[in-house]
């Protein structure tokens, strides 16, 4: 039976007395019946003496023999003892009768009662006697059995016990043992022979071990190396204590030895292990594969990562404490590839090893490739318990596959567009390897393969010789030849091509092969002809302008300053009367040709013209050598790149021309009676005389009645404008002091009802022989209404370029906003435990919010906000907000509200209408510092044709009136002029963006209504906001966005450009419940919705590259699902979703930059629309 089922009766505990008896049982019968013997012979003797006689011996005897047999000496003694004192006094007072007699009876009755005493000592004793001894038997046995299992087990552990003699050195060794060192069973071994197997170092440390041991009486502990009789190695540990051997008394040295060899072994083959296994890891975290292994966590799919290499946290820039007990999920990201993922988990899920390529992403975010193979780990039960993975890094790899993806399509772009291809030409195979674009240019079917020899046929007949040779010395000699030729291509068709090759050379120095391109240039050919047709007819041109200048008696010239180069035409020489060759081409050259009194006025020309390049006039008189004089007119103007140095124009003969100015004198009155139905005013100054000559027109226009002979100068202008006065009369003066004929200029007439008309004045100088003017003829035109247009149109190119420019950065810049106030809201929730940055990323959202509100502002002032207009009652939406009002405005500012009770309804998007609202009781609290009062009215008005005359911006109509007044500071004219340009404030640096007003503006002509501004200084302001009306019901205000955000488990479709805020969308969804899947433009929306079913709404953005707007793309998906709902998002998407500053009915649409909320409201909005 095993040793630990033998049960060992329990040990009791003796009391000294029961020690005693116990020994004294023991001794031999022999001693004790001697003993007695004595006793008894020397008690009987002493008793006869005494009176009482035999009775006393009797008792004394019994007494003894109790005693006596419970083995107690003590008792034995005692009771001896006693009786010898009773007899010597029994002899000592015989003579005292009763004391004897007393004495008697008291001795008999303790020996009575020492006998009962004995006999129940003895009686007890025997019945322990007997138990011990029945016990004793039981331990016997079991220590027996203990015996032969420590023999069994011995035997089975290889251990053995010893005992050495140091005497006589003689080693005593067990059965177990002496078959351990391969021993004879009855052999006797002395400590020397077995210390001669052990090696020298072993022997010595034993030696000195055992000496240690008998020296000091502490045991040991130790192993060491023999070799058996059979030649053997063997380990052995040997533990040793000194003892007392019992039959010689001498001091012996015993234990026990155990053979650990099989131990030994195992742990060299174990640091044998682990040494190749550190040799193994070493080697795993050198290489630059990553390696991780998985282990199966409480069932098959929680898989968790129990070993990464180094080249893996080099990668990914996790740690190892990070990773391990981590999913393997950790690594994956947006565009990891889902069905990549399921072909993985199926080839798991049936043991086999798979390889893939999947996209990571490291700890950063970085996305990376890697191929990746994994091999299951298999029990012999058949359990998988763990999966080692090895991945290797291809991010270069796929990168460059993609550049090479990408430059295979540029360049088979660039064969198409260049309609160009390329060709391989091997002259020892006579094959030739052609490109698609060869292919295309030569009309081929994609199967045909022409040899070398048979490309010659592609060349017409008078080509064909010059290829062949041409490819002939290119083998032969390696000489490149680059040819155009003509042919013909398979179907036929006759083309121009340009050929060309160059050879290839082996380590030998021979052409191995011919690499070429062939180019389909028939269309350049074509426009190479063309443009010598047009050289050709360009120089016919040439020539008949030529004719032309002479037949009209002009020329024409350049100049460049730098240089001072004159070019002329031939004409020119003909009017100066010279020869090409006798004119020197310089400006002192030509100034030599001009009249004497003409000269310094074509030096003042040439300057002016240098310090201000513009279009000039000038007319000059030229000198021919054969003294005639003839008048000239010259138009110059600037060339080039603006920088002035360069002129070119035309000289004119108006030589004729001078001598019929007398003649043209007399057709005044015709021209009066022209000027009479012109819509001009038409007048004529006789500077001599000073009289003014009007048409009959002035009196009707401007109300005075200036009737001819009573207008002088002085008249005219009285009026001018007083601001403008002084400039014309300056300007006028200048002139005619000058030697300019014309004269021009613009200026207000103070009108004779007080009212103003701008008007502009053209007038020409006639000069007398002198230079001097003495007349001026000019016309008055009215631009009163121009200037108005002109206005108008400044502003509209004004809100067209701020539109143009708010509509190129809205869509990029509230991508950006979308992102950077979304992370904000995230981070403010992510760090409630740590104010200090939570305050930070408070502090980033109101930034964008900002941003937010400047684009929106804008976006309002450029009219191009997306308006969704609903029908709204003004009295309620302002209720609505009042609250709001109140909180924000304060407590020292009072709102008081007045409607009429039959006000009108308006058909306005509400939130632009509330944030206008807003804008204006804030401008309103910002002027009265000190506290006051805001009042907001809303009442019906009627604009009729009067009141739109005067403000052409607004149509008649019915409106309704909502003024926002206050009591403050008020503006001043210049300030009221300018409230509504953008960016415009007069708020302290920080305090304003400039765009309140302007928003407000933007938003009234965006809802095809008005807005006027009134204001005083110290009184106060009123802005007066006309509506029309409309008859249509009033529709339910929206609900305004709640705190609590409500997410879904629906599957959307997520189609964004940018990449950050396709990003940020899909994670507020996940984050919402959705199922989200991604794509980043229109044509890969339609493709997955082609190939996959199931999602429950399409969010896309409006503004997407690709060819495909997000209009679009609903448009095509509705075609492929009908029922599927959309949501269109977008920073700026006019054109698309919005018209005319209107959003689209029945539209769904979220404006970027959003928040959360906004996002989840707006997609149950969505798929609860359908």
């Amino acid at each position: 039976m095993p040793l630990t089922h033998l049960h060992l009766p329990e040990t009791q505990v003796m009391s000294s007395t029961e020690r005693f008896i116990a020994r004294a049982v023991a001794r031999p019968m022999r001693e004790w019946v001697i003993g007695c013997s004595f006793a008894c012979a020397a008690i009987f003797v002493a008793d006869v003496a005494t009176p009482p006689g035999y009775l006393h011996a009797l008792l004394y005897m019994l007494v003894i023999l109790s005693a006596g047999f419970t083995g107690n000496v003590s008792l034995i003694t005692g009771v001896t003892a006693g009786s010898i004192l009773l007899g010597l006094a029994g002899a000592v007072l015989p003579a005292i009768p009763e004391p004897h007699f007393i004495m008697n009876r008291l001795t008999t009755l303790v020996a009575l009662l020492v006998t009962g005493l004995a006999v129940r000592i003895a009686t007890h004793q025997y019945a322990m006697l007997y138990r011990r001894e029945r016990e004793l038997h039981t331990v016997t046995a079991a220590l027996k059995d203990a015996q032969d299992l420590l023999v069994i087990g011995g035997k089975l552990a290889r251990f053995g016990s010893w005992q050495l003699d140091p005497e006589t050195r003689e080693l005593t060794l067990t059965d177990e043992l002496k078959a351990m060192l391969r021993l004879a069973p009855d052999g006797v071994l002395k400590a020397d022979e077995l210390l001669g197997r052990f090696c020298s170092a072993d022997a010595e440390r034993v030696v000195g071990l055992v000496a240690h041991a008998l020296r000091t009486g502490e045991g040991f502990d130790t192993e060491f190396e023999v070799n058996t009789r059979s030649g053997d190695i063997a380990w052995l540990r040997a533990i040793g204590e000194v003892a007392i051997d019992h039959r010689t008394g001498r001091k012996v040295l015993q234990g026990a030895l155990r053979d650990v060899t099989s131990r030994k072994r195992s742990d060299a083959a174990t640091a044998a292990q682990q040494e190749q296994l550190q040799l193994l890891q070493t080697a795993i975290n050198r290489v630059d594969d990553m390696v991780l292994i998985t282990e199966v966590g409480q069932d098959d799919s929680d898989w968790h990562l129990v070993y990464v290499n180094d080249a893996f946290e080099r990668l990914t820039g996790y740690s190892r404490e990070e990773l391990m007990g981590q999913p393997k999920q950790i690594l994956h990201g947006p565009r990891t590839q889902q069905k990549t993922l399921d072909r993985i988990r199926a080839a798991l899920d049936a043991r086999q090893p798979v390889r893939a390529e999947l996209i990571y992403y490291t700890k950063a975010g970085r996305e990376y490739w890697v191929e990746l193979e994994i091999m299951p780990l298999v029990r012999a039960d058949g359990e998988v318990t763990h999966r080692v993975t090895i991945e290797r890094d291809v991010t270069a790899r796929k990168r460059q596959e993609e550049s090479d993806r990408q430059q295979a399509q540029l360049t088979s772009l660039s064969e198409r567009l260049g309609e160009i291809g390329g060709w391989i030409a091997s002259p020892a195979t006579n094959k030739v390897i052609w490109s698609q674009g060869v292919r295309r240019v030569l009309d081929w079917e994609q199967a045909e393969e022409p040899p070398l020899d048979k490309i010659f046929d592609f060349y017409d007949p008078e080509y064909r010789g010059r290829a062949e040779e041409a490819v002939r010395a290119c083998i032969e000699d390696g000489i490149a030849f680059n040819l155009e030729v003509q042919g013909h291509t398979a179907l036929g068709r006759p083309i121009w091509a340009r050929v060309a090759g160059t050879p290839e050379y082996d380590e030998n120095g021979d052409v191995v092969q011919v690499v070429g391109v062939l180019q389909d240039i028939t269309h350049s050919k074509a426009m190479e002809m063309a443009r010598a047709a047009q050289e050709q007819m360009l120089a016919e041109r040439t020539a008949q302008l030529e004719e032309a200048q002479r037949i009209g008696n002009m020329g024409s010239w350049s100049y460049a300053f730098d240089t001072d180069r004159l070019t002329w035409t031939q004409q020119l020489y003909t009017m100066f009367g010279i020869a090409p060759e006798d004119f020197t081409h310089d400006s002192e050259g030509f100034l030599k040709l001009v009249h004497p009194e003409d000269q310094p006025k074509i030096k003042a020309l040439r300057q002016l013209i240098r310090e201000d390049p513009q279009r000039h006039t000038t007319n000059f008189r030229l000198l021919r050598p054969d003294g005639e004089v003839r008048h000239v007119q010259q138009i110059s103007e600037p060339v080039g790149p603006g920088d002035g140095v360069n002129f070119t124009g035309t000289m004119l003969d108006i030589t004729r021309l001078v001598k019929d100015e007398l003649a043209l004198r007399e057709s005044e009155e015709r021209f009066r009676m022209v000027a009479d139905v012109s819509a001009d005013i038409i007048w004529d100054w006789d500077v001599t005389s000073g009289s003014i000559w009007w048409t009959d027109r002035e009196p009707a226009r401007f109300g005075y009645n200036m009737e001819e002979g009573t207008v002088s100068i002085d008249r005219w202008a009285g009026t001018i404008h007083q601001e403008d006065r002084a400039a014309v009369t300056e300007s006028l003066t200048a002139a005619m002091s000058g030697s300019g004929v014309e004269w021009a200029g613009a200026y207000r007439v103070l009108k004779a009802d007080g009212g103003t008309a701008h008007v502009n004045i053209l007038a020409r100088l006639v000069r007398d022989a002198d230079g001097q003017v003495v007349r001026v003829v000019g016309s008055i035109v009215d631009v009163t209404d121009q200037r108005m247009l002109e206005a108008k149109l400044r502003t509209a190119q004004k809100l067209e370029a701020v539109g143009q420019l708010t509509g190129g950065i809205a869509h990029d810049f509230n991508n950006l906003l979308t992102v950077i106030l979304g992370n904000s809201e995230l981070l403010e929730d992510a760090l409630a435990s740590q104010p200090r940055l939570q305050a930070l990323a408070t502090m980033s959202r109101g930034a964008a919010e900002r941003g937010s509100e400047l684009t929106s502002r804008l976006l309002s002032f450029a009219r191009r906000q997306p308006l969704d207009p609903q029908v709204v009652d003004i009295a309620a939406l302002v209720s609505e907000i009042e609250p709001l009002l109140h909180r924000t405005i304060g407590t020292d500012i009072e709102i008081v509200t007045h409607f009429v009770p039959e006000l009108g309804k308006v058909k306005v998007d509400p939130s632009q209408l509330e944030n206008v609202l807003l804008n204006l009781c804030i401008n309103a609290r910002d002027a009265m510092p000190d506290g006051g009062r805001i009042v907001i009215e809303a009442s019906n008005v009627s604009l009729d044709e009067a009141y739109c005359s005067l403000h052409p911006d607004v149509a008649p109509g019915e409106y309704a009136l909502m003024s926002v007044s206050d009591v403050g500071t008020g503006m001043d004219a210049d300030t009221l002029s300018r409230a509504f340009e953008p960016f415009f404030t007069t708020k302290a640096a920080g305090k304003g963006s400039g765009l309140g007003l302007s928003m407000v503006y933007g938003f009234a002509k965006q809802s095809r209504g008005h807005v006027r501004l009134y204001s005083e200084i110290g009184h106060g302001t009123s802005v007066q906001l006309f509506l029309p009306r409309t008859d249509a019901a009033v529709a339910a205000l929206p609900p305004r966005p709640g705190t609590k955000v409500v997410g879904g488990q629906e599957r959307i479709l997520v189609v964004e450009d940018d990449v950050m805020v396709r990003a940020h969308a899909s994670n507020l969804l996940t984050q919402l419940g959705y199922v989200v899947h991604c794509v980043g433009n229109g044509p890969e929306a339609l493709a997955v919705l082609e190939h996959e079913a199931g999602f429950d709404l399409l969010f896309t953005d409006v503004m997407m590259p690709g060819g495909m707007n997000g209009r679009q793309l609903a448009e095509a998906a509705r075609a492929l699902r009908p029922q599927l709902p959309v949501l269109y998002t977008s920073g700026y998407a006019e054109n698309a979703i919005v018209h005319n500053g209107h959003l689209d009915s029945g539209l769904q649409f979220l404006q970027k930059p959003y928040r959360k909320a906004e996002l989840a409201t707006k997609v149950r909005q969505a798929l609860a629309a359908g």
